[in-house]
């Protein structure tokens, strides 16, 4: 549609006398202006935005297809601009119509269910539960997830924490952790003491030997043969004693924890002599206690020489079976520096009482 314009002279000077007023009156036309302004009437870019009167568009004037994400603001849709979900609280909204996969719909996704976890898959997210019945190792893949762990909450009550609930067989062998003494990788098996406490037994040192209950008590490795006399730890090398004033270590070793026999016998071969030195005694100390003294001979001859010395050999005899590594050290007290020894070399033998 367009626009009529009507301009009507402001004064008729046809009759009547010719006034200054009249003439004033005849320099205004009136003008009328009637119809409206159509789209074929503007030109392109015309219309510009301060043109264009506050709140004017409507949604009606708006096509849908207008309305792309480049026209919207980033971080101008606030939560209240989402429509209301009314199906369940807890849902999330997940893209990728699982109807359609390769898809990017965005649909709702329950997860409220009790127990459930979100796993993702490489191509999907699920909501899996915890299946209760047991694993079968012949059966089961790593693409079941709900076949390892579920979550133990308290469905009345919101939880403050979670717990994680593992299936029954769930966990191998190779999942264990490495059994490490003193930072060295040692073989053995896990046992339970009389409290219901777990604790590794290395096997190391227990060759031929079975496992045995041992009442309330921890089982332990036993000798099969049930022998009366087994050598457990020897050592054949000479030891070139250094003289020196107070208690000085001569040579140390360890009994075996839970050995099966009932005492140990403890033997050294040692040869000694003292000069200026006083008091001077072999020592033997057990779990760091002092069991026995020999005194270390005075010399017999004018020179001070230890290969003039017989070389003598002390037995001692220990009860129990013991539960852990035990420390033996033989050791000089007494006097000063005034002395000399060797130690040829020292046996720990297991006894066990006849029946």
């Amino acid at each position: 549609m367009s626009l009529t314009v009507t301009v009507q002279k402001g004064h008729d000077f046809s009759s009547g006398n010719i006034t200054r007023a009249a003439l004033n009156a005849g320099a205004v036309p009136t003008v009328a202006v009637t119809g409206s302004v159509g789209s074929t009437e503007l030109a392109a870019g015309s219309v510009t935005a301060t043109a264009i009167a506050d709140d004017a568009v409507t949604t009606s004037s708006i096509l849908d297809a207008n309305v792309v994400t480049s026209k919207i603001a980033d971080n101008a849709v606030g939560l209240t601009k989402l429509s209301d979900y009314s199906g369940e609280k807890g849902a999330l909204i997940k893209t990728g119509d699982t109807a359609n996969p390769g898809t990017v719909i965005p649909e709702v996704f329950s997860t409220k269910a009790t127990g459930k976890i979100l796993i993702g898959t490489g191509t999907d997210l699920l909501s899996l539960g915890h299946d209760p019945d047991p694993v079968d190792d012949d059966t089961t893949t790593e693409d079941q997830p709900s076949s390892h762990v579920g979550i133990a909450v308290n469905a009345a009550t919101p939880p403050t924490g979670v717990l994680l609930t593992i299936r029954d067989y769930a966990i191998k062998a190779v999942k264990l952790a490495k059994n490490k003494v003193a930072d060295v990788l040692t073989p053995g098996i896990i046992v339970y003491d009389g409290n219901g406490v777990p604790s590794v037994l290395a096997s190391t040192g227990t060759a031929g030997r079975v496992l045995t209950t041992n009442g309330t008590a921890t089982p332990s490795f036993q000798s099969t043969a049930s022998p009366l006399k087994q050598l457990l730890v020897y050592s054949q090398s000479t030891v070139a004693h250094t003289p020196n004033t107070g208690t000085q270590s001569i040579a140390s070793t360890t009994i075996p924890a839970n050995h099966g026999f009932s005492h140990v016998m403890i033997e050294f071969d040692i040869r000694g002599v003292q000069d200026s030195g006083v008091g001077c005694a072999y020592s033997l100390s057990i779990a760091g206690s002092e069991v026995k003294e020999w005194p270390i001979p005075e010399k017999k001859t004018v020179t001070f020489d230890i290969d003039d010395q017989p070389m003598a050999s002390f037995t001692w005899i220990n009860a129990g079976n013991h539960t852990v590594d035990t420390a033996v050290t033989i050791q000089k007290t007494g006097g000063n520096s005034g002395y000399d020894v060797d130690l040829y070399g020292y046996r720990i033998w297991g006894l066990s009482a006849p029946s």
